[in-house]
């Protein structure tokens, strides 16, 4: 989860409940660090590993303290004690992917509009859109195919009645053509805009 997202009040419910978080602090949160660790010689970009204590709270979780490429600082807190620090930075990073991939599902597998507002319904919505992703991501594992998932789920749509052999047929058939961009025709001068006239001012003789 985001920084938009923390409320301590969530974090103690999930700390109670043993429902493991990784969530991004704001640098201004007001966190009481309690211990530190040390950080191995590798992790390079970790710059604290620390238990701190929630404010107003009495709930200890993990600070985790470090810097990507271009040298941003992130801080995420989290009640994961079981892995070192370099997996909770990595943790974090992986969020954009499941963003990315939920962005997929709801553009592809028409998950903007629910079809009904029971938890059932949903789940049920939400469980055919995952097999649906997994089934085009399964065969474009083991196939080895160089369409696109969007591309797989298309012929997946296109071919539902059909054999499966026309289907892998189609899978893997080459494209006829490629894209060369548009061409420049040989032979042949650019031609050069005729240059406009001004136009000329026409005088009628007067009538009478």
């Amino acid at each position: 989860m985001d920084r938009g997202y923390p409320k301590y009040e969530h974090l103690e419910q999930w700390v109670k409940n043993k429902i493991r978080f990784v969530i991004r602090v704001k640098e201004n949160s007001r966190l009481k660090i309690l211990t530190t660790r040390d950080i191995p010689v590798r992790a390079t970009r970790i710059r604290l590993d620390a238990d701190v204590q929630l404010p107003d709270r009495d709930v200890v979780v993990r600070l985790v303290e470090f810097e990507d490429e271009q040298n941003r600082r992130y801080r995420v807190v989290t009640n994961r004690w079981d892995v070192s620090a370099q997996d909770i930075a990595q943790m974090y990073r992986n969020r954009w992917l499941i963003e990315l991939f939920f962005k997929w599902i709801k553009q592809h597998l028409r998950l903007v509009h629910v079809y009904g507002y029971t938890e059932a319904s949903i789940c049920n919505q939400l469980y055919l859109a995952l097999i649906a992703y997994a089934v085009c991501l399964i065969v474009k594992l083991e196939q080895q195919a160089s369409q696109s998932i969007w591309k797989l789920l298309q012929l997946i749509r296109i071919y539902a009645d059909a054999p499966w052999k026309k289907w892998m047929a189609a899978v893997n058939r080459k494209p006829s053509r490629s894209s060369k961009g548009r061409q420049k025709k040989k032979g042949r001068r650019p031609q050069v805009p005729k240059k406009s006239q001004k136009p000329k001012k026409v005088i009628s003789p007067k009538l009478g």
